[in-house]
C-alpha cells in the first residue's frame, strides 16, 4: 500500500514540478539570452492545484506533510541555484537593483506557489501550527539570501548614502526598495533594520565630525547657516530612504548629528566675538532664529536662554548706570524735577522692551523660556536704585500725556502709550511707588480738570487693576467717582443757594463758582488742611456751603484743602486791569494787600498761617516770576528770606489782559518714606493674619 501511495504522490509531483519549471523559466527569461517566450495561463494554474489538491485528500494515503517540506524545497533549490550565484559577484548599486529585482522574482513566485498549494494554507497549516506557506517562502529568502550578503547590502546602502552626500547621482528609489525588503524579513524585533539604522548611524556620525572639521574656519553665522542646510537635506534623504513606519528611527541618526555639528560647538557659539553676543548685539533675528532652531533640538537651550538673558542685563543696566550717573550730578530740587519729567529717556526705554520683545517674538519664536529670561533681565534693571526711581519715571510720563494741553495726541496715541507703560510696569518692584506718584498726578489733573480724556484715565486705572488687583486702585476708582458726584452736589448747592448769593456778593460769578465734595480718604494732599485768611466774598461762600451741606449732612465732616482750589479774579494796577488765575494761597496772600500797601515777610507769616517753605514758594509765585505783582524790599534772586517785606506792585503792566500766575511747586511728603511706611504696616499685617491662622508661635520667634 506504502509502495502504491508513494507513487501515486512521485506521478502527482511531476506534473506539479513541471507547473513550477515553467514558473521559474517564466521568471529566468528576462535574464536569458533567448527568443523563447514563456507564459503561463489558467489551464496551468487549474492543472498544478487539482493536482495537488487530489494529492492532499487521498484516503489511503496521507501526503501533506511531504508537500508541505517540498514546497520549503522548491525555494531553497531556486534560491541555491538561480539567485545567490548571480548576486555573489556583484557590488554596491549593481548588487542592490540586483537583489531588488530577484527579490521581485520571489514574490512572484510566493503568489503562485500558495495558490498551488493553497490547500496546505486552509487546513494542513492551521491543523498542525505550522508557519503559513507565505512565511515559508520569505524566511528560505532571509536564510539563503539575505543572512549570506547582509554585509554586503550594509555596505551598499551606505555607499551609496555617501555618494548621495557627496553630490554624486544616487537612484533612490533602489535604497528604499532594499529597506523595504529589509523591513519586511525582519522579525518581530526587527532585527535587520537595527543593524541597517546602527550602520547608518556610525557612518552618519563620520560624516558630521568631517564636515564639522572642514567649516571650523567659517563664521558662527554661517556654520549655523552651513548646518541648517545640511539638516535639512539629511532630513529628506533619510526621509527618502526610509519607509513611512520608519521615519521615527532616523532619530536615532540625527542624534549623532545633533552631538557632533551642535553640542560640540556650543562653547564657541556662546564664548566667541562673532558668536551669539555678535547676534544680538547687531539684531540677527534670521541667524538668531535659525540658532534657536537648531539647538531647540537638544531639549536645552538653557545656555543660549542664559546669554541672552545676561545681554539683555548688561544692556539695561548700562542705560540705568548712565542715567543714574546724570542724575547725581544734579543738585538742585527744580532741575531734579525736571529730569524726572525725561520723556526721551521713558521713551527710550520703551523701544528698548520692543526691540527684544520682537526678538523674542520672531527669533525664539515667543518662546516661554526665552520669554522668562526677558522679564527677569527686565526686572534686574529697570528696579536699579537712582536718584528718581523707574516708578515716578513712568508716572511722570502717564501725566504728561493724560494731561491736557501737554502732548496733544490723538486717544488712539495715548492709549498706545499706556499700554508701552503698562509693560514696564508690570516688571517694577516698586508698583505702590508707581501707584502713589500717579495718585498723586491725578489728583491734579482731575481738581484742575486738565484731564485730556476721562475714558483714557479710565483705561488706565483698569488696566493697573488687571495687572496689580483691585487693592492697588481703590483709591483710584473712588477718585474718579468721588468727581462725578461732586459736580452733582455742587449744581445742587447752587440751585439752592446760588440766587441768594448773587444778591449778598454782586462781585462774586457765581455761576462760575465749583466747590467739590471729596472723600478724603481718597485722595492725597501735600500738606495738612488748615485755615486761610480768605477773601471776604470767599469766606462767605464757605460759611454759605457750610451751612447747606451741615442741613443735608449733619454726621460728615467738611475739611477744607485749600491747597487744590482755583480763584480767578480782577486786579488793578492804577488805571489797569487785569483778569489773574491764582491759587486759593496766592489769592490770600494777595488779599492782604488790599488795604496795605506794604508788608513784611514776619506780618504775612503770621496772617497766612502756612509753614515756611510753603510761604516762601508762594512769595516767590507772585514776586521773582514774570509776572511781578509782588515788589521786594531787601532781597534780591530767587531765594526769598525772612528779612524782606513786600509791596504791591502798583506799576505792573503786561501786554496780556488774562494772567495765569505760575503755580508753585509743593514738596510732597515724601513719597518714599510713606511707601515705605505702608510697606511696614502691611508686613506687620500679614504676620498677624498668618498668626492667627497658625494659631501656635515657637518660643524663639
Amino acid at each position: 500500500m506504502k509502495s502504491q501511495g508513494h507513487a501515486k504522490l512521485e506521478e502527482g509531483w511531476q506534473k506539479v514540478k513541471a507547473q513550477v519549471d515553467k514558473l521559474q523559466k517564466f521568471l529566468e527569461q528576462k535574464y536569458a539570452q533567448t527568443d523563447e517566450t514563456v507564459t503561463i495561463g489558467k489551464k496551468d494554474y487549474s492543472d498544478a492545484y487539482t493536482t495537488i489538491y487530489n494529492l492532499c485528500t487521498q484516503k489511503e494515503n496521507d501526503h501533506n506533510a511531504e508537500l508541505f517540506r517540498r514546497y520549503s524545497r522548491i525555494f531553497e533549490t531556486y534560491l541555491w541555484e538561480n539567485v545567490s550565484p548571480n548576486l555573489r559577484n556583484r557590488i554596491h548599486v549593481d548588487f542592490l537593483s540586483e537583489l531588488a529585482r530577484r527579490w521581485d522574482n520571489h514574490v512572484i513566485m510566493m503568489r503562485f506557489l500558495e495558490r498551488y498549494f493553497s490547500y496546505l494554507d486552509r487546513f494542513h497549516v492551521p491543523q498542525n501550527s505550522l508557519p503559513s506557506l507565505h512565511q515559508v517562502a520569505l524566511t528560505r529568502f532571509r536564510e539563503i539570501v539575505i543572512e549570506e550578503t547582509k554585509s554586503k547590502i550594509f555596505d551598499a546602502v551606505c555607499s551609496e548614502v555617501d555618494k548621495d552626500r557627496r553630490n554624486r547621482e544616487v537612484r533612490k528609489e533602489i535604497l528604499r526598495k532594499t529597506v523595504e525588503i529589509l523591513q519586511l524579513l525582519s522579525r518581530d524585533n526587527e532585527d535587520l533594520i537595527n543593524e541597517l539604522i546602527a550602520r547608518l548611524t556610525v557612518e552618519s556620525q563620520r560624516f558630521y565630525r568631517d564636515r564639522a572639521a572642514d567649516w571650523a574656519s567659517l563664521s558662527c553665522a554661517e556654520y549655523m547657516q552651513a548646518v541648517d542646510r545640511l539638516l535639512h537635506q539629511e532630513k529628506e534623504r533619510l526621509g527618502s530612504i526610509l519607509t513611512e513606519r520608519l521615519q521615527t528611527r532616523v532619530t536615532a541618526i540625527l542624534e549623532k548629528f545633533n552631538e557632533e555639528l551642535l553640542e560640540n560647538y556650543k562653547e564657541r557659539l556662546l564664548r566667541h566675538d562673532q558668536g551669539l553676543q555678535h547676534m544680538l548685539e547687531y539684531q540677527q533675528t534670521d541667524n538668531l532664529q535659525l540658532v534657536y532652531h537648531l539647538y531647540s533640538r537638544l531639549r536645552n537651550l538653557g545656555d543660549v536662554c542664559a546669554v541672552f538673558r545676561d545681554f539683555i542685563r548688561s544692556k539695561g543696566q548700562k542705560i540705568m548706570s548712565e542715567k543714574a550717573a546724570e542724575l547725581l550730578k544734579i543738585t538742585e530740587k527744580d532741575k531734579l524735577r525736571e529730569a524726572a519729567h525725561d520723556k526721551a529717556f521713558v521713551e527710550g526705554l520703551f523701544a528698548f522692551w520692543e526691540t527684544y520683545n520682537r526678538m523674542v517674538e520672531s527669533a525664539f519664536e515667543g518662546s516661554k523660556q526665552f520669554d522668562h529670561a526677558f522679564r527677569v533681565a527686565l526686572e534686574s534693571f529697570l528696579n536699579m536704585q537712582m536718584k528718581v526711581m523707574t516708578a515716578e519715571l513712568l508716572a511722570n510720563y502717564c501725566d504728561r500725556i493724560l494731561r491736557s494741553g501737554r502732548e496733544k495726541l490723538e486717544e488712539k496715541e495715548i492709549e498706545e502709550k499706556l499700554e508701552r507703560v503698562i509693560r514696564l510696569f508690570a516688571n517694577l518692584e516698586d508698583k505702590d511707588l508707581f501707584i502713589e506718584h500717579y495718585t498723586g498726578h491725578l489728583t491734579r489733573r482731575l481738581l484742575a480738570e486738565r484731564c485730556e480724556s476721562y475714558d483714557c484715565e479710565k483705561t488706565m486705572i483698569g488696566r493697573l487693576n488687571a495687572c496689580c488687583g483691585a487693592q492697588f486702585t481703590v483709591r483710584l476708582d473712588g477718585m474718579l467717582k468721588d468727581i462725578g458726584l461732586a459736580s452733582q452736589h455742587n449744581r445742587e448747592f447752587l440751585q439752592r443757594a446760588g440766587p441768594e448769593l448773587a444778591r449778598a456778593l454782586p462781585s462774586l460769578n457765581v455761576e462760575a463758582l465749583a466747590i467739590r465734595v471729596l472723600t478724603k480718604a481718597n485722595w492725597s494732599s501735600p500738606i495738612a488742611a488748615l485755615e486761610l485768611p480768605l477773601p471776604r466774598d470767599l469766606m462767605a461762600v464757605k460759611a454759605c456751603f457750610e451751612e447747606d451741606f451741615g442741613r443735608y449732612h449733619a454726621r460728615k465732616k467738611i475739611e477744607w484743602a485749600h491747597v487744590w482750589g482755583t480763584v480767578v479774579m480782577d486786579a488793578y494796577f492804577g488805571a489797569n486791569k487785569y483778569e489773574l488765575t491764582t491759587t486759593t494761597f496766592q489769592a490770600s496772600l494777595l488779599y492782604l494787600f488790599e488795604e496795605r500797601n506794604e508788608l513784611s515777610y514776619e506780618q504775612i507769616r503770621e496772617e497766612m498761617k502756612l509753614d515756611e517753605e510753603t510761604l516762601k514758594k508762594t512769595l516767590g509765585s507772585l514776586s521773582t516770576a514774570k509776572h511781578k505783582i509782588l515788589e521786594r524790599i531787601g532781597g534780591e534772586g530767587k531765594i526769598i528770606s525772612s528779612a524782606e517785606r513786600f509791596r504791591f506792585n502798583v506799576n505792573f503792566t503786561s501786554t496780556a489782559r488774562r494772567i495765569v500766575l505760575p503755580v508753585p511747586i509743593l514738596d510732597e511728603t515724601q513719597t518714599k518714606e510713606k511707601v515705605d511706611n505702608d510697606r511696614e504696616l502691611a508686613i506687620e499685617a500679614a504676620i498677624v493674619r498668618i498668626m492667627k491662622h497658625r494659631k501656635q508661635l515657637e518660643y524663639n520667634q
